[in-house]
Formats: C-alpha cells, structure tokens, sequence
C-alpha cells in the first residue's frame, strides 16, 4: 500500500506543499502522502489541506509524530479526519529489531 507514498517531514510554515517540492511528486507518480511534523495547528494542517486541494490519495497523517496541546491537537485531527485524511501511529518495535518501525492504520472518522 505505501510503495507509492512519500513521508513528509513538516519542520516550518514554509514546508507547505505549494511552497516546496511535494507537488512534483505526482507527476512522478506518487499519489500517496504520510505526513508528520513539528505542530498540528499550524505547518501540519496547511500542508494536509494543501495536500487534499492538490488531489493525493491518501493523505496520512502520524498522529504521534506531530505535536500540540492535546485539545488543539485533538480539534485539528478531528478537522482533518474529516475532509478524509487517514490518521495512523508511528511504533518503534523495540522488542525485535531496534530500527524496524511499524505503522497501524486507523480508519478515518466517520
């Protein structure tokens, strides 16, 4: 599912898909995007809604890679699960491989 995505690292507001080199990535055939960064309400929502306008399906967002106060971040999770952006959680298997790190898909809210 993910051999076509592309992770995103959001450091800055200047990091938005339309200000960097993300948009290219569909005219080279990557359609699927996983987001993480530094602050929900702000670098990380810009670029998923951006992403959304700019039609990549889907758009994931690692929702604890990302960082806010948990109300805020919690609104804007709820915001962008609903215009269909799927939220999933980064785990570090410790247990067998310290550098495998495994991602569980969660459904967007309904």
């Amino acid at each position: 599912m993910l051999s076509s995505a592309v992770v995103i690292c959001v450091c800055s507001r200047d990091s938005r898909t339309t200000k960097g080199s993300v948009g290219a990535e569909l005219g080279a055939g990557i359609n699927s995007l996983v987001i993480t960064g530094l602050q929900t309400p702000n670098c990380i929502r810009q670029t998923v809604f951006d992403d959304v306008a700019l039609d990549y399906q889907p758009v994931t967002v690692l929702v604890d890679a990302t960082a806010a106060a948990p109300d805020i971040h919690v609104a804007n999770i709820f915001d962008m699960k609903n215009i269909g952006v799927t939220t999933t959680t980064l785990v570090l298997d410790l247990s067998s491989n310290r550098d495998s790190l495994l991602l569980d898909i969660k459904a967007p809210l309904r």
